[in-house]
Parts: C-alpha cells; sequence; structure tokens
C-alpha cells in the first residue's frame, strides 16, 4: 500500500488506483478497504458507486478486516437505495451482505435473483450455491446447474469449477472442458481437479 500512497502524494492517480485494484484482487485487504472508499466517494478516478464500494468492503471484512463494519455501515443506506433502483452492482453486494455477513440467505435471496436476471456473474453464482445446498431457496440441482452455466459462459471461474464438477457424473468431456477454464483462469482447485476427477467439493461464494 506505500506505493499506492506514493502515487496519491504525486497525483498519479490512474497508477495509483491500477495499483490499488491489482493489491485489491491479490487479497490485501487494505487495498480493497481503499477501493471501496474511493468507490463510494468517487474519488482517485474511481465512479462513484456504492454498489463497487460496499462489494470491495465486503471482501476485505471476510479477510477479518474489522475496521471496514464502519465503512458498510456508512454506504449502507445508499446501497439500498442503489439496489431499489435497479444497479446490479448494488444487488449483489446487499445479497453479499445478508447472506454471508448477516447469515440470512433468505433476504439476500431476491437481490442475487434481480441481479441474476441483469446477468451479474457473481449473483449468479451465488444463486447457483444458494439452490444447490438449499439456503435460502428451495433446493434445485437443475436450477443450480443452469446458474451456474450461465456465470460460467461469463467468464466467472468459479462458476466454471463448479459447472465442471457438477457435470463430471453426467457429462465427462463438458465437465473436462469447464475445468480446463477455470484452471486457465488460475484455480488450482481446477488443477486438482483435473488431476483427480474424483474431486468432489465445489466452491460458494468468492
Amino acid at each position: 500500500m506505500f506505493d499506492v500512497q506514493q502515487a496519491c502524494q504525486a497525483r498519479e492517480l490512474a497508477a495509483a488506483r491500477q495499483l490499488c485494484a491489482e493489491l485489491a484482487r491479490s487479497g490485501e485487504p487494505a487495498a480493497m478497504q481503499q477501493l471501496g472508499r474511493w468507490h463510494a466517494a468517487g474519488e482517485a478516478g474511481c465512479a462513484r458507486d456504492p454498489g463497487l464500494a460496499a462489494y470491495w468492503y465486503f471482501q476485505a471484512w471476510q479477510t477479518g478486516l474489522d475496521a471496514v463494519e464502519q465503512d458498510i455501515i456508512r454506504v449502507r443506506a445508499e446501497l439500498e437505495a442503489a439496489a431499489e433502483s435497479g444497479s446490479a452492482e448494488a444487488q449483489n453486494a446487499l445479497g453479499l451482505l445478508l447472506c454471508f455477513g448477516h447469515d440470512d440467505p433468505s433476504s439476500a435471496a431476491p437481490w442475487f435473483e434481480r441481479a441474476a436476471e441483469q446477468n451479474h456473474p457473481e449473483a449468479l453464482r451465488t444463486l447457483g450455491y444458494l439452490a444447490e445446498s438449499g439456503r435460502g431457496v428451495p433446493r434445485d440441482e437443475a436450477r443450480a446447474l443452469d446458474c451456474f452455466r450461465r456465470a460460467a459462459e461469463l467468464g466467472d471461474p468459479l462458476a466454471q469449477f463448479n459447472l465442471g464438477m457438477m457435470l463430471m457424473a453426467s457429462d465427462r468431456a463438458a465437465s473436462i472442458t469447464w475445468l480446463t477454464r477455470a484452471a486457465e483462469r488460475g484455480m488450482p482447485e481446477a488443477k486438482d481437479a483435473l488431476a483427480n476427477s474424483n474431486h468432489l467439493t465445489r466452491i460458494g461464494p468468492g
């Protein structure tokens, strides 16, 4: 994060934003929080977007960064308003907060469904996870398969992995295709599954 701060001080905002995004995607919680704050305020060249702000706050919170809870509280009202107004990013982020932050999948599912109607990959994948496990929605493997397939076709590597695992018993060729795509996106679980067809664990939220 020191390099991000240096770039900000030098007013090299594009470089700071790019570096911060790279760090956030690699799992750095402070970068996730910073990216969330930039989206919340519309700073450093980031679009003002409460959905993306809440998404990155949630990712930081999942890593154990408790300090980000206050950021989530501050953005909550704007997040809910954006979700009601039809923002797929906000709908997905609100669903994540309700499902995994408040352990309320029943309240989260309608938000994932609304985002999924707009082909939001993560919402589709998470809805597939809920349908497969029966959390918040009726257990429905056919629906789970459809959600995973739609998300996988949109390029979501976790959905590609889940779809590949679901198809292992019924369509091995298609299973290998999707697992290979997930492996090419850097998923070690997919690489393991390709090496061992008995690897049966699927992945939910990311």
